[in-house]
């Protein structure tokens, strides 16, 4: 198995910051640990098999340990990755009660979390223990606008009494069908780590690229069709002033999966593949549309070197501002001029924009102009992506006057 690694795209399955989690999530928390009853379950074996272990080093200011942390990854096609997530912490100081509430972000479609878990090992007493029926879903914390999003969402699940001498632990699966053919296993954050695992099970004729970054070389150890590393004594990265972003110096792994034939479009082993990968995305994205071509057309019939005509509505990529975006919001009204300039190649869009009630009363006028040049000769087929590039670029500018003038 090669383990040269030629490029990475490092993604990381939870984006959030536990730094920013009390101020996130505090009233939603509170919330939760009083709707949901403290309900007796016997933690798993894994848990308790952790329980009385020795903590990694640590100092006086830390506020929770990782004692445990396993994933499991289970590709089971191009299309399909399930991975399971098992972690284990143990509270140290009051300000680490936030590691007793779970969360995990996920791409909606394209993402499941099945079977969230939670429990409590008390330092007195008999394990507690939640249940994927109790978990929710929101939007992301702290971020601005995030109740508008609905393809990335958080699951949330709080473990109760997650007190300093007490170990909380949870296990979900996330299945996904994953943008990209490559796994990224963060193993060192703010807390110190007791022992980390992380195991790749992959389909008859696949392969993998595997590259350590910010830690060692480590060779996997293979059992029964499985590759495992296993990590101890981990460092927690505590924030610095002007430090560089934390996942720039997290010691982390990247692997590469490779299905038999080649990477295809969902994964790359080297820079040209990562480009072909990349265009995949956006192919198609930029071509003119039928309405815009259209309108080529008729622009592109007229003789001369220089063809103008005005529509009374936007249309093509263009957003229809002639309606108001919710009752009581100004509506916008315009006109707008599509040029073609054979003389100099040039395609131009012209939009008078106008601001104005639900009534009618205009609060604001302003003209946008944009052009994008034309390569070889005018025509339908060679006009139509300057003119929606034009026309893309008048959007942004109209769409930034019109939060200007609200404001």
């Amino acid at each position: 198995m090669k383990n040269r690694f030629f490029c990475t795209l490092q993604t990381q399955r939870q984006a959030i910051d536990r730094r920013t989690l009390p101020l996130a999530l505090a009233g939603l928390s509170c919330a939760l640990l009083w709707s949901l009853p403290a309900r007796a379950g016997e933690a798993p074996q894994w848990m308790h098999a952790v329980a009385n272990a020795s903590l990694p080093a640590h100092d006086e200011k830390t506020n929770a340990v990782l004692l445990y942390s396993e994933t499991s990854v289970n590709v089971i096609s191009a299309d399909k990755i399930k991975t399971v997530q098992r972690r284990a912490y143990k509270i140290l100081r009051p300000e680490g009660r936030d590691y007793g509430t779970a969360l995990v972000s996920f791409r909606s479609p394209g993402e499941k979390v099945n079977n969230m878990k939670g429990w409590c090992i008390p330092a007195q007493g008999k394990d507690y223990e939640v249940k994927d029926k109790e978990a929710i879903e929101a939007s992301l914390p702290k971020v601005e606008g995030s109740e508008l999003i609905s393809d990335v969402r958080v699951k949330i699940l709080v473990i109760p009494a997650a007190d300093p001498g007490n170990i909380v632990g949870y296990e979900y699966e996330l299945e996904e069908n994953p943008l990209v053919l490559q796994n990224n296993w963060i193993f060192q954050k703010e807390e110190p780590v007791k022992e980390a695992r992380y195991s790749l099970q992959l389909p008859p004729g696949w392969e993998y690229q595997a590259a350590f970054l910010n830690y060692p070389d480590l060779k996997p150890v293979q059992a029964n069709g499985q590759w495992h590393w296993t990590i101890t004594d981990v460092k927690g990265l505590r924030e610095e002033e002007d430090m560089p972003p934390s996942n720039g110096v997290q010691a982390q792994l990247i692997v590469n999966l490779l299905p038999p034939g080649g990477p295809g479009l969902k994964g790359f082993s080297n820079w040209r593949q990562m480009g072909s990968w990349y265009a995949s995305l956006t192919s198609g994205r930029r071509d003119a549309s039928e309405e815009i071509k259209q309108k080529v057309s008729q622009l592109t019939a007229t003789s001369g070197n220089n063809t103008t005509a005005t529509y009374g509505a936007v249309t093509g990529s263009l957003v229809n501002l002639g309606q108001a975006a919710t009752p009581g919001e100004p509506a916008r009204f315009g006109q707008t001029a599509y040029t073609v300039d054979a003389a100099s190649h040039s395609a131009t869009v012209t939009y008078d924009a106008v601001l104005t009630t639900p009534a009618g009363v205009a609060l604001a006028r302003q003209r946008f102009t944009a052009s994008a040049p034309v390569s070889g000769k005018i025509e339908s087929t060679t006009v139509g992506t300057p003119l929606n590039a034009a026309a893309n670029k008048v959007a942004t500018e109209v769409a930034a006057w019109v939060a200007a003038v609200k404001e």
